[in-house]
């Protein structure tokens, strides 16, 4: 159990940044489109959306901004003010079949630009690739600064850090519900680890869960419906579900002297995958979401924690090997484990973006974490923190 309490404390001791820095640059199958016969304004909104959507399409590796010859896509349409509307029109076309693949007409507020760039972005992403794109999700996380922890927000693109909250205690493990608009995390506000929601549509915090004892590392259902945390009430800490009706409690572990942590559901709600030392440890299981008997996932590295389910059913995790800490992903279809990074530094608490290409994690130098997006088809790598301060625990959004 004392593992349990040392990652408690480790995560404590460990605040300013929404810069990007491009580390490593590749492309996989990245289909040119051409910008070219699309007409903005040449009005500051509109020049700024001109300039996101082209950033965004180049990031992510689905697209390859074209500048001349052939292109496999043409984008047409204006973007310009209108009063005091920003309206954007958009057709995608196919240029060897000249078939429309997308079409759209966006009327905002022009303090919406950005936004709406980085919406176009995901459903050109989407209707030429038939995957969510990224562009418009965001990342919660933790920072630290002079010692002091809360919690914080940002854009996928690296735009727009907000501080959620001004406690300076400990805290760890933001979680996001499946409609984007409320963030769970444990935090030791009261000297306890105890779980809290922030409701990021009225900037209002409530208690989810504060037992005696552990509450810890909440994780809501793909449906939002129910809740799977870490509590010690019985004396150990053990996974649980609650009902977020009713509060009703279903215990879904029993392992007497023994801990978990970190659990996380299954893309259909129907398992767990948690961290345990059950069979020396910690390593990764996963389990029924009724409950029933844990298998063991991770079978590499001395220590395995900090998983999470991606979209696409592949579980990611911290592996410690040779010293250092690095990404693993383990794919149930086969049982195979492959390990995606190797640099000679700390990479912890990876979380799946929902295009199940990109991976955001903390990547610790020495006693500095900073948060890192990974292209799993490139190798590709974006440093989303480069100001001083201490960022961990990035949690993404599926909307």
């Amino acid at each position: 159990m004392r593992w349990v309490y040392g990652l408690f404390m480790f995560s404590a001791m460990w605040a300013f940044g929404a810069d990007i820095q491009v580390v490593g640059v590749g492309r996989d199958q990245a289909v040119p489109i051409s910008l070219q016969e699309f007409r903005p304004g040449t009005d500051e909104t509109s020049r700024l959306f001109m300039q996101v959507l082209r950033t965004n399409l180049d990031r992510w590796g689905w697209f390859r901004v074209h500048e001349g010859g052939a292109a496999s896509y043409v984008l047409r349409g204006t973007a310009r003010l209108t009063g005091r509307a920003f309206l954007v029109e958009v057709e995608a076309v196919d240029v060897r079949t000249s078939r429309s693949v997308y079409s759209q007409r966006f009327r905002e507020e022009p303090s919406e630009a950005r936004t709406v760039a980085l919406r176009l972005a995901d459903a050109l992403t989407e209707a030429i690739h038939r995957v969510p794109g990224v562009a418009s999700t965001r990342i919660a996380f933790v920072g630290s600064s002079d010692g002091k922890q809360d919690l914080y927000m940002i854009g996928a693109d690296g735009h727009g850090m907000l501080q959620l909250t001004r406690d300076g205690v400990p805290s760890f493990r933001p979680a996001w519900h499946p409609g984007g608009t409320q963030i769970y995390y444990t935090s030791f506000l009261r000297g306890f680890p105890d779980i809290y929601r922030v409701d990021l549509e009225n900037n209002r915090r409530s208690v989810v869960s504060r037992e005696a004892g552990i509450n810890a590392g909440a994780s809501v259902s793909p449906d939002g419906q129910r809740l799977a945390l870490v509590l010690s009430r019985d004396g150990n800490p053990e996974v649980y579900v609650r009902q977020q009706s009713d509060g009703r409690l279903t215990r879904i572990t029993r392992t007497p002297h023994h801990a978990e942590a970190s659990p996380v559901w299954s893309p259909d709600g129907r398992q767990i995958a948690f961290v345990s030392d059950l069979q020396g440890g910690p390593h990764v299981f996963t389990v029924s979401s009724e409950g029933g008997r844990p298998q063991r996932v991770s079978r590499s590295g001395s220590q395995n924690v900090s998983p999470d389910w991606g979209p696409d059913g592949r579980i990611v995790y911290s592996s410690r090997r040779h010293g250092r800490f690095q990404l693993v992903v383990y794919d149930p279809t086969n049982g195979t484990e492959t390990q995606i990074t190797d640099a000679p530094v700390d990479h912890e608490n990876p979380s799946w973006g929902r295009d199940a290409r990109h991976i955001v994690y903390a990547r610790r130098d020495g006693r500095i974490s900073s948060l890192y997006l990974l292209d799993m088809r490139t190798g590709s790598q974006v440093r989303l923190t480069t100001r001083l301060g201490d960022w961990y625990f990035p949690a993404w959004s599926r909307r």
